[in-house]
């Protein structure tokens, strides 16, 4: 069987890391062969095959319709897609030969409407991934708490700086409803959640609740996550052995999107409970005054590469974003050994399981993470108990064995 992952990059993003390492995981999958077509390409792999340069063309002149019809102003203007633009990769090589076609995040002048329509027509078997809720919404990447894409129609998008009844997100939200009014029964099409709150949005969308959706979760390499000597992570980090480690990450701390404020809040109430304790950042920051607040020591480490010693050395890992799909490093955490403390959003809830595998709080409510969080630093999880259920779960063996049933599937009813 050839399988071709459809991802905008390699190396950018979530859904480029994960879908790398669903490509790995397929290669080692007896009668298997995968490879993976992006747009930006950053690693050396040779199983993935990098689009021509000219495909920033493209994405330049999609972010300018979006740009545009935002009102000429950059506010929110990455939240948004309208699938403009793209490249048609039905004529190409990769495309021709593999037996599944399996699309992941193709946004920003990376496919366009017509190019996926164009592929659903192909008489491909094609599986799209849900990375986040784009598919499924109009012009959206996350609804917040929208729900106008359940109903018969999206109008006044509160993403634009400019709604109105026939906005933007009206006439997308129409043109997507017809893209899969009626796809070819040689398509075999299904969409695969990457948590069951994803593939319940998929389902209660009047723009795609009449498809299949399956919950399949991202792979994780536990290569490298495992459980280590605690004491011994803390020293190579130049953390005396005594002190409770609390670590938060983030592409970018300070993105509204991840919560940061809602931490800064709970360790606030747990101030006097915490002398002891050391909070580690991984990330990018915008503005580091964000960090003038913490009213416990910290270190921000920035950018790294490896974060598995980050959390062999904590005794918890924080979670506080405000919409999650599948909180990837909550299942890295884990199989390193470091209790969960996760606001219940999205998909959390198929990771952490309070009292079992981390802790839960209440969505956007600091008291209750904060209660979280000190169950974590005192009552921790035992690692290995962490360790094996995120193998049982999120192992590459696991989840692509599970991806090939789809594949299967869609092969016989063929």
């Amino acid at each position: 069987m050839k399988v071709l992952l459809v991802n905008a990059s390699d190396c950018k993003g979530g859904a480029a890391v994960v879908s790398r390492r669903l490509l790995h995981a397929l290669n080692k999958q007896e009668g298997v062969e995968a490879k993976m077509l992006v747009a930006e390409k950053g690693t050396v792999d040779g199983n993935i095959i990098a689009l021509p340069r000219t495909w920033w063309i493209r994405k330049a002149l999609d972010r300018a319709v979006v740009w545009a019809a935002n009102g000429f102003t950059k506010k929110k203007l990455w939240l948004t897609d309208g699938g403009f633009f793209g490249n048609d990769i039905t004529q190409r090589k990769e495309f021709q030969e593999a037996d599944v076609i399996h699309l992941h995040w193709v946004n920003q002048g990376f496919l366009g409407l017509r190019d996926i329509e164009k592929i659903l027509k192909s008489g491909k078997k094609v599986v799209w991934t849900l990375h986040d809720m784009w598919p499924a919404t109009s012009i959206c990447h996350y609804a917040e708490d929208c729900r106008k894409f359940q109903t018969e129609g999206c109008s006044f998008c509160p993403q634009l700086q400019k709604p109105s009844a026939d906005d933007l997100s009206a006439r997308i939200f129409h043109k997507k409803k017809a893209l899969f009014a009626n796809l070819p029964e040689s398509c075999g099409f299904s969409f695969i959640g990457c948590s069951n709150w994803v593939s319940g949005m998929a389902s209660s969308s009047a723009i795609t609740r009449h498809l299949p959706v399956q919950t399949i979760p991202n792979a994780i390499s536990f290569s490298q996550y495992a459980v280590g000597d605690r004491v011994e992570a803390k020293r190579r980090l130049g953390i005396s052995p005594e002190t409770k480690v609390i670590c938060f990450g983030a592409a970018r701390i300070d993105t509204p999107i991840k919560g940061f404020r809602f931490l800064v809040e709970a360790l606030k109430m747990q101030a006097d409970k915490l002398q002891n304790t050391l909070l580690l950042l991984m990330g990018g920051v915008s503005d580091e005054t964000v960090f003038r607040e913490i009213p416990i020591p910290y270190k921000h480490l920035g950018f790294i590469s490896d974060t598995a010693p980050v959390y062999q050395a904590s005794d918890c890992l924080v979670n506080c974003s405000l919409f999650e799909n599948l909180g990837t490093t909550m299942i890295e955490a884990q199989a390193c050994g470091c209790t969960p403390a996760a606001f219940d959003t999205g998909g959390t809830t198929d990771i952490v399981r309070d009292g079992e595998t981390g802790y839960i709080a209440l969505p956007q409510n600091s008291a209750s993470l904060a209660e979280a969080i000190s169950k974590a630093l005192h009552s921790p999880i035992p690692p290995e108990n962490l360790h094996q259920f995120a193998v049982d779960n999120f192992s590459e063996d696991v989840v692509a064995k599970r991806h090939l049933v789809v594949y299967k599937t869609q092969e016989k009813e063929k």
